[in-house]
């Protein structure tokens, strides 16, 4: 049973560089059932960036620092100024 999940979000500026993030965030964690959770997060207008968003890395915080959980790849999508993006991962755990 899962009591408290912390989740870091990056967003690295190009792909296979998840320590250097275009963007960290700190999603919102729903447990759905005993083997999945919902991670989801909001970009507003208010970040913009020159290179096409590609990946996100999620890390799970922990009290010694953080441990990496997953990496999804998707299709490059530029992030201006007029846009909005809104991130939602199903993640199974077994």
């Amino acid at each position: 049973m899962v009591h408290l999940l912390q989740v870091a979000m990056s967003l690295p500026s190009q792909i296979g560089r998840a320590g250097r993030p275009a963007l960290t965030l700190s999603p919102t964690v729903k447990v759905i059932d005993n083997s999945t959770l919902l991670v989801e997060a909001d970009i507003p207008t208010t970040y913009a960036f020159d290179e096409s968003l590609k990946e996100v890395y999620i890390q799970m915080r922990t009290s010694t620092g953080f441990t990496p959980v997953s990496r999804h790849v998707f299709r490059p999508i530029l992030k201006t100024d007029t846009n909005e993006m809104k991130i939602q991962l199903l993640i199974e755990v077994k």
